[in-house]
């Protein structure tokens, strides 16, 4: 907040989400935004009578000190010295890559970021200890919600579900744990339908969020951008248009693909962005910041690291995890978006901060085994 003036910054997409508030508490669904961010941006403006950015910005940051000590909370699982839960928990709650997301440019991603801190948690907690039914009901509300403020979250599904099963392999669940997952996973799909349908039924398509569909016409034709944003609200000859943009990718899907890779390839030296935060700011991040040329290193070594850790279940299978869910943002990032490729993997960074804790973990735990004096 010092680095930034204490000033708040909005954007063209902070005002869509309190269009999409208002529009949501009239009864109706917005074209392009889910409905998490936009009912968060209108209660403000009805606890505070007017649109005021400050009163979202207490609200963010608050949720997001909350998931700093729940990212703590997670480093205990992992971990019983002090020193790596301190340095991992500084990685994520001192970075200004994360902090500025609560003051500066009011979006998704200070949410999508804290969410994913929440969902870590519940993950490790069910690698960790008995599954529970009230540990079930909180995994499938938490990732219904993560939906709902991001459709990216989607691909964090099977990971859950991949959770679940190592979580009931590792420990015997009761029938009622089994039964309220089943229960709760089937009320989310049944709840995450008929969004979609109610989509289709104002829109004409069948999806979660038209901002997919908007990003996959401009990926196929770059020179559409300006005229299909103005489209965001329209109907008419909308789904016709789509269609015609779907023919050109399937008639050159080589050419497509090339593109895609050679976009994605050009973002890899860029660093985590933060959301402005004024020159200190961004000099801090700079300083702290890692480019993502490193992070998809340190990924690749984390997967060849999960062979050589094998015998040690639990924690084969938190990392693994961890990494699954890396891997889902990296593949839908480059799936998905025309540009801002580094924005959009935002959501893993906790991720790769756990995955630093166990790395440090393993690291100590061999250093001192080898420090140890051995028996004659």
């Amino acid at each position: 907040m010092l680095a930034n003036g204490f000033r708040i910054g909005t954007s063209p997409d902070t005002a869509s989400y309190y269009r999409a508030g208002a529009r949501l508490f009239e009864g109706e669904i917005d074209f392009i935004r889910t409905p998490v961010m936009p009912a968060v941006c209108h209660t403000a403006r009805l606890l505070l009578g007017e649109w005021n950015p400050y009163g979202i910005s207490v609200f963010l940051f608050a949720i997001f000190l909350v998931s700093a000590i729940y990212f703590y909370k997670t480093t205990t699982y992992i971990t019983d010295k002090p020193q790596v839960r301190l340095i991992s928990t500084a990685l994520y709650a001192c970075n200004p890559a994360v902090i500025s997301w609560c003051i500066e440019d009011i979006g998704t991603e200070s949410l999508a970021l804290s969410g994913v801190v929440f969902l870590c948690f519940l993950t490790c907690k069910s690698i960790y200890t008995k599954p529970t039914p009230t540990l079930s009901f909180l995994t499938c509300g938490l990732m219904f919600l993560l939906i709902m403020l991001r459709p990216f979250f989607i691909c964090f599904v099977p990971v859950v579900l991949l959770s679940f099963a190592l979580s009931w392999r590792g420990r015997r669940a009761s029938v009622a744990t089994k039964w309220t997952t089943f229960v709760c996973l089937a009320t989310t799909c049944a709840l995450t339908l008929l969004y979609c349908s109610a989509i289709q039924q104002r829109y004409g398509l069948f999806t979660l969020s038209q901002v997919s569909s908007v990003n996959r016409i401009i990926m196929a034709a770059p020179e559409e951008r300006d005229r299909v944003q103005q489209m965001w609200g329209a109907t008419e000859g909308y789904v016709e248009y789509l269609e015609n943009i779907d023919r050109k990718i399937g008639q050159d899907k080589i050419g497509y693909l090339k593109g895609r890779c050679r976009d994605f390839l050009l973002f890899c030296p860029a660093y985590y962005p933060n959301a402005g935060f004024g020159i200190t700011g961004t000099i801090m991040n700079r300083i702290i910041n890692v480019p993502l040329w490193f992070t998809h290193a340190f990924i690749l070594f984390f997967t060849l690291r999960l062979w050589t850790r094998r015998k040690h279940k639990q924690e084969t299978a938190l990392s693994f995890l961890l990494w699954a869910f890396c891997c889902a943002t990296i593949f839908t990032a480059f799936w998905g978006a025309y540009a801002e490729f580094p924005r959009l993997m935002m959501p893993m960074y906790p991720c790769l901060c756990l995955m630093a804790a166990v790395a440090f973990h393993s690291h100590a735990q061999a250093h001192s085994s080898k420090a140890a004096p051995q028996n004659p």
